[in-house]
């Protein structure tokens, strides 16, 4: 298993969205960034200046915006947790294992997740974020993080690495005492 280590940017990033569930205002915040993952950033830049790391380019700023408006719509009414070992497609894999769901349909959706381009993957993200919300499913967001802002990457690496991640998704064996999810021949 290769280990993700995020970066100091999409570490800060995750730490910074997990704080403003403590924050005083943090409910208020995760309101303004719930609507912002609908694409109305202006409202929202006083609460991204909290999260978003400093000196971040136009498309960083952007990947930031996207993910911590899903941030706020995933933790919308719950308590936050932990992030998981594993990629968005570790999570969608852990769904399909999910009762009630079925490796196929998990697959398809995504696929078409997959298939996303650079315009197309917040719309795609919200439903994926969503569907994983609704089983429970735990996302890592500061992988997320890292894994929009390199989304057009020449060779898509890092939609080769979430297929990979859902095919060989295994469920931990019950005498390992790490309770995470193990992703297999994951490349950085």
């Amino acid at each position: 298993m290769t280990s993700f280590s995020p970066g100091g940017r999409d570490s800060a990033f995750a730490t910074n969205l997990d704080a403003i569930g403590a924050a005083a205002d943090g409910r208020q915040i995760l309101a303004i960034l719930r609507r912002s993952a609908n694409g109305s950033q202006f409202q929202a830049l006083r609460a991204l200046d909290r999260v978003v790391p400093r000196g971040a380019s136009d498309w960083d700023f952007d990947a930031y915006a996207l993910v911590a408006g899903l941030y706020a719509v995933y933790h919308q009414g719950r308590s936050l947790s932990g992030p998981i070992d594993g990629d968005l497609g570790a999570s969608f894999a852990r769904l399909g294992a999910s009762s009630g769901w079925e490796m196929d349909r998990a697959a398809r959706r995504l696929t078409a997740l997959l298939a996303a381009s650079r315009q197309t993957l917040g719309e795609r993200l919200r439903h994926a974020t969503s569907l994983l919300k609704s089983a429970s499913v735990p996302i890592d967001w500061a992988r997320l993080a890292h894994d929009v802002r390199a989304w057009d990457r020449d060779g898509h690496p890092v939609q080769r690495r979430w297929a990979r991640s859902f095919v060989s998704w295994r469920v931990p064996a019950p005498d390992e005492s790490n309770a995470t999810v193990n992703v297999e021949g994951v490349d950085q």
